[in-house]
């Protein structure tokens, strides 16, 4: 059998790194060409060889989803609720464009008609309209109408967790892409409702949106890393926002809302126990000496014993959200390290909240059983942190 000499053929180099779309997902790339298998399955498509390509495209769907040229869309008339070709509309601005196809208008309908933003959500009405309208002009706050759209609607879908979809990813991706190259720009007076808009309902997607439906592979159970507790770092990054828009200026859109914004952020006690059951002061160690400067437990201890003083129906979305509003640095720095005082206060505070905000439920779907496993696992004999958990 004659013997075959190899030719020296160069074979291309593959990145570490992977295609974007399996890091956007913390997955492990395979690297494939043109296609990672992952991207494949998924249904996007794989952007590892051309960057070219949107972050978590959905593949098939290009031509409603084609994001187009500057030059395209400076050939629009005015940027605003405008058909395009067949039924489809444009959102566009001075450099970004794309149409807003059938499902598209499937979920504005969604983001219109239900309780996306709040559970008490009468008083947004007019303004997801007017937000709506801002929209078609601002595609960084559309992106971002339709995946709070998709993951209120996965959020009705089953009771069980669940990952967001192919669609719903991709309008995040796009949001803040968008949302960030806008940011370093100068702010014009016309933007301001649009970039608070956008960094609202960035913030609600972020806390919404899950790296994994298994309890036991869900912080805190799984390995610390860079990405634990990402909505805490949204949050922080939504109040630079607010201060940059002033959502509250009389002109915003947004004042017809004060009210809501000044419960979720209306002050808490800062010294003393009272209001606070005996055993949470035990188990967070506070007594009438307490201040918010001595213990980095009493502010939540307070937001949370206020939410479970009040019957269930009376739970709105402005009277949960101070927990997170007044959560003090020392306190997020303590969940950081998985303390587990910090731990049962955030349990606690996710059973009350769930039951009326639904992006609040679709973390706690996951997060609650995990802290409940490390919590049994890591610290089986405090039985007064059990108490809470029984």
């Amino acid at each position: 059998m004659p013997a075959y000499r190899r030719r020296n053929q160069s074979v291309p180099r593959k990145s570490r790194a992977g295609c974007r779309n399996c890091k956007l997902r913390k997955l492990k790339c395979d690297e494939g060409r043109p296609q990672c298998q992952r991207c494949s399955a998924y249904g996007v498509l794989c952007n590892f060889t051309s960057s070219g390509i949107p972050d978590l495209h959905p593949s098939g769907e290009s031509q409603s989803f084609a994001l187009k040229s500057s030059r395209q869309a400076n050939r629009l008339a005015k940027p605003s609720l405008r058909p395009s070709l067949g039924k489809d509309f444009w959102a566009t601005d001075a450099t970004t464009s794309f149409t807003v196809d059938a499902k598209s208008r499937e979920l504005l309908s969604v983001y219109k008609t239900q309780s996306v933003h709040m559970q008490d959500d009468t008083p947004w009405q007019g303004l997801k309209d007017e937000l709506v309208g801002l929209a078609f002009i601002h595609p960084f706050l559309m992106h971002g109408i339709l995946a709070l759209a998709a993951g209120y609607c996965r959020s009705l879908t089953t009771e069980l967790p669940s990952r967001g979809s192919s669609r719903e990813l991709y309008h995040v991706a796009q949001c803040t892409s968008l949302f960030r190259e806008r940011l370093v720009s100068p702010v014009r007076p016309g933007d301001k409702d649009a970039l608070w808009g956008t960094a609202s309902t960035l913030g609600i997607v972020a806390f919404s949106s899950l790296d994994t439906t298994s309890a036991t592979e869900s912080w805190p159970l799984k390995a610390s890393s860079a990405s634990d507790l990402e909505w805490i770092h949204m949050g922080e990054g939504k109040m630079v926002v607010w201060h940059m828009a002033d959502p509250l200026r009389p002109e915003s859109l947004f004042s017809g809302v004060a009210s809501t914004y000044a419960q979720m952020h209306a002050p808490l006690p800062s010294a003393g126990t009272d209001g606070i059951p005996p055993r949470l002061a035990q188990l967070c160690k506070l007594d009438e000496s307490s201040t918010a400067e001595s213990s980095p437990f009493l502010t939540v201890s307070h937001a949370i014993s206020k939410l479970y003083s009040l019957s269930e129906s009376d739970l709105t979305t402005g009277r949960v959200l101070p927990f997170l509003t007044h959560m003090p640095g020392s306190f997020k720095l303590l969940l950081y390290a998985k303390d587990p005082i910090a731990l049962t206060l955030l349990y606690l505070w996710y059973s009350r909240a769930r039951l009326a905000v639904w992006w609040i439920d679709l973390r706690a779907r996951v997060e609650c059983p995990a802290i409940l496993l490390y919590l049994k696992q890591y610290h089986p004999d405090n039985m007064l942190i059990h108490e809470f958990l029984a």
